[in-house]
């Protein structure tokens, strides 16, 4: 049996107009495209980026998720 990591790319816009991006490790496979981009938006709301903790995002736009498929090592 093939094991198959997904991980999901996000690029987001904050509400400053600064965009970056992140990776969520090891999402589940099964869950619905919907709940993902929701969680998404959870996380980039407290994600620490460029160095800065950002406690308190007014907007995030998700411009792109991507489901990527990686082989697991035996």
């Amino acid at each position: 049996m093939e094991l198959l990591r997904t991980d999901l790319q996000l690029e987001v816009v904050l509400a400053n107009g600064e965009e970056d991006k992140f990776l969520i490790r090891d999402v589940n496979p099964e869950m619905s495209d919907l709940y993902v981009t929701e969680m998404a938006g959870l996380i980039a709301n407290t994600f620490e980026i460029k160095g800065q903790n950002i406690t308190r995002v007014k907007d995030v736009s998700i411009i792109k998720t991507n489901r990527v498929q990686h082989e697991l090592p035996a």
